[in-house]
């Protein structure tokens, strides 16, 4: 019997995103509307540029990050880890 559990049970199949382009207001918003904590980032051609977090945001507002980024493209954490189903949720973890 496998107990093993992949990334496919464990992920969010309706994923929320936002586009480089998107405001730093924009992407607060979108958040505290889906209650979520960090969302994809899509390149031009749709694929994952990166994940902006509430890490990343609490640095802009704090003022820890001193440059003037104010765009999903200019906050985003790069680059983003990603795994396709049926990946062992564990080695996904340890990554």
């Amino acid at each position: 019997m496998n107990h093993l559990r992949t990334v496919d049970d464990v992920m969010t199949h309706a994923v929320i995103s936002v586009d480089r382009g998107a405001q730093f207001k924009d992407v607060v918003e979108t958040m505290r509307q889906w209650r979520i904590s960090a969302l994809p980032v899509l390149s031009e051609d749709g694929g994952v540029a990166g994940v902006v977090s509430e890490a990343d945001l609490l640095l802009k507002a704090q003022g820890a990050d001193e440059s003037r980024a104010v765009t999903a493209g200019e906050l985003m954490t790069v680059p983003a880890v990603g795994y396709r189903s049926p990946a062992e949720y564990e080695t996904a973890l340890a990554a």
